[in-house]
């Protein structure tokens, strides 16, 4: 007893004391586990200086679990160089694939996949690690968790990401596990990043994950160990940042390039080429027998064109001129005033005759409208070769090719509009032939785009010298990461891009590279710029659209490209777009979303309509048709009449194919009703 107290009462007091022991405990270990990876007690940050590396530390990671390119990228794949923005030059050599991986590709795209001399890594493409085992997937969440994390060197700011199963590395022969690693919106020109998997990554079966033996010995301080002084460093900066080492089980480090690399030849080339004549013929006039369309216009016009024998751009190529056939929409009725011009841009696999989806509502605002193909689509497939076919390694160059010099094929359409187009007369009062009086405004120019026209549709926006505005649907940007993410990758067959002999990890490094090549096209580089555009262009307002849920551009992407653009989010919310501002009405440059277009009814009735495989992807690709849904037409309305204020073009008495098909339909109506009123409305499949 002590000083006379009770001793059951005692026995009370220890047991709570213990209780909120145990509990302070519980507790304290609850908040651990909630805590960032930065420890707050570690004061300000403060950078180490730079990581020096020369040509003798060049080769193959020593950190990875056997293969000579993985992480990607890593130290061992640049050298330093003050004369360089970044601090860096980049240093890959194709000899660090297995034949197999490289044999079959061009000359051009071999010697570009060197990845040699340059300033650093693209600032959408991914870092890569070598994993030795199948992961949980519920031990990496998709924004990377405490599990993968990626850091800012100089400023020690963590910087949000998304984390995934490299795709390619699971479909080739020799499948490997491959932790994929992207900015949730960009690497930034210029800087650097470390980034960081933890062994919060657990094995499919909860086993712990390791580093490899050799990381391991680094991490345990042995200095005999290979790449010991690089890794090392790499060690202390994650220390810095409040990550033990014994955490670690992979790291690396991704400098982004200066972008002014890829930038600046496609500006050069785009005042270039509006800098030249640029012929334009027109080939055939007819009337349009629907709405307000008054001509429907067919012609060609000559454009530059800098691919060489590989299919790949060539900034110091000289151009081949060539003829690209385009099609144009006039609006029944022009006077008094001009028509402005809308170009527009068809999305993957189909042709510019997808003008027509615009032109009607076009000409309702008084816009002419006119459109050309990307290369490999529609009357460029007999010269060319269609797109379908590409994806292999002796012709995914061109696939490059087609990104890069899409853009500029629209600056010389544009360029030839501007020069040509100003006397045409082709439209009068009513609809009817030439009053004596030009139809357009060629001093008006604006763009619009869908799906991949609305990807490259960015850049050229970008580019071009003049832009009124730019109407962009279902767009996005980080091309490599929106393949991957795509319906169309097991439509087209993606993954033959490389060859199926080659090792998981190998693929995984190798279509990473081809993002280096798509930079000159990538609209994440060039986003900013509508804006804030270098000297000689000028702000242009614009619109981006997405569909919600949608399996061709994946809503990431377009979410990316908003952030980037620094747009302005409006219309009904669907999903707030996270560090977007919100604004009740559209400002000059805003980002809108049409919801799901299919519905819970319709989605309920495929199952039993089709097979499960076919049904998930047809409906993969019909969620990609948002910019069809009322949300989005009633939007684009909006838009029109903001670029054309006051302009209302009377529609033309009804076509006679028309007043035929309304006709014809009779029956067909009255015998659907009838059957409703006795049978009573049918059950959807699956009822």
């Amino acid at each position: 007893m002590f000083l006379g107290a009770d001793p059951l009462r005692l026995h009370r007091i220890e047991q709570r004391h213990s209780f909120r022991a145990a509990l302070l405990v519980v507790l304290l270990l609850a908040a651990g586990a909630a805590l960032p990876l930065k420890d707050s007690r570690a004061g300000a940050y403060e950078p180490l200086p730079p990581l020096i590396t020369t040509e003798a530390d060049a080769g193959c990671n020593p950190t990875s679990h056997g293969t000579c390119v993985l992480p990607w990228p890593s130290p061992w794949m640049r050298v330093s160089d003050p004369t360089s923005p970044t601090g860096i030059r980049t240093r890959i050599s194709s000899d660090r694939f297995e034949s197999v991986a490289v044999d079959r590709l061009p000359p051009t795209l071999k010697q570009e996949l060197s990845i040699t001399g340059w300033t650093g890594f693209s600032t959408t493409g991914p870092a890569l690690f070598d994993i030795p085992a199948d992961w949980a997937p519920s031990s990496i969440p998709r924004d990377g968790g405490r599990a993968v994390v990626a850091f800012d060197t100089a400023s020690g700011e963590q910087v949000p990401i998304i984390a995934s199963k490299n795709r390619i590395a699971t479909e080739v022969s020799r499948p490997a596990p491959v932790l994929q690693v992207v900015p949730r919106d960009i690497w930034q020109p210029r800087h650097r990043y470390l980034i960081v998997v933890t062994n919060d990554v657990k094995r499919a079966d909860g086993a712990p994950m390791r580093p490899s033996a050799n990381l391991a010995r680094i991490i345990a301080g042995d200095q005999t160990a290979h790449g010991f002084a690089i890794a090392d460093h790499l060690l202390t900066e994650a220390e810095r940042l409040g990550i033990d080492r014994q955490r670690i089980v992979h790291i690396t480090e991704y400098v982004a390039r200066d972008t002014d690399e890829v930038t600046q030849p496609m500006l050069q080339k785009a005042n270039e080429i509006a800098s030249r004549d640029h012929p334009l013929e027109i080939t055939r006039v007819e009337r349009f027998p629907d709405g307000p369309i008054g001509a429907y216009v067919r012609g060609r016009v000559m454009v530059d064109d800098f691919r060489n024998g590989d299919g790949m751009v060539k900034f110091d190529h000289a151009p081949r001129q060539h003829w690209v056939d385009f099609t144009m929409t006039v609006p029944w009725q022009t006077a008094p005033a001009k028509a402005p011009m809308l170009i527009y841009g068809h999305g993957l696999m189909v042709d510019r005759s997808t003008i027509l989806a615009w032109a009607h509502d076009a000409a309702r605002h008084g816009f002419a409208t006119i459109a050309i193909d990307h290369p490999y689509h529609g009357t460029r497939i007999p010269e060319e070769g269609f797109l379908e076919n590409l994806f292999t390694p002796e012709d995914i160059s061109k696939v490059a090719g087609l990104l890069v010099q899409s853009p500029l094929d629209h600056v010389a359409l544009l360029t030839a509009i501007r020069q040509h187009l100003g006397g045409v007369d082709l439209v009068g009062p009513n609809g009817h032939g030439p009053d004596g009086l030009p139809d357009l405004n060629v001093g008006q120019i604006s763009y619009s785009g869908t799906s991949l026209g609305a990807i490259l549709g960015a850049t050229f926006t970008a580019i071009a010298p003049d832009i009124h505005a730019a109407w962009f649907e279902v767009a996005g940007a980080g091309i490599i990461d929106i393949i991957p993410q795509a319906q169309f990758w097991q439509e087209l067959d993606i993954q033959d891009s490389v060859d199926p002999g080659s090792n998981g990890y190998e693929a995984a490094a190798l279509y990473a590279g081809f993002q280096h090549v798509f930079d000159a096209a990538e609209p994440a580089n060039f986003a900013s710029w509508y804006q804030s555009p270098p000297p000689g262009r000028s702000q242009t307002p614009v619109a981006l659209h997405y569909s919600i849920d949608d399996h061709v551009v994946a809503n990431d992407s377009s979410m990316r490209f908003a952030r980037i653009a620094g747009l302005t989010q409006t219309g009904r919310a669907f999903h707030p777009i996270a560090d977007v501002p919100y604004s009740a009405e559209p400002t000059p440059w805003f980002v809108f979303q049409s919801p799901n277009s299919q519905g819970d009814e319709f989605v309920r009735s495929f199952p039993d309509l089709l097979p499960e495989s076919l049904n998930k992807r047809i409906m993969a690709f019909l969620l990609h048709l948002g910019f069809w849904h009322p949300v989005t037409m009633d939007m684009r309305d909006r838009w029109l009449e903001v670029q054309n204020p006051g302009v209302a073009v009377p529609s033309p008495p009804p076509a006679m194919t028309t007043i035929v098909g309304l006709v014809a339909s009779v029956p067909f109506l009255l015998a659907i009703a009838l059957d409703v009123s006795l049978n009573g409305p049918p059950p959807l499949p699956g009822d």
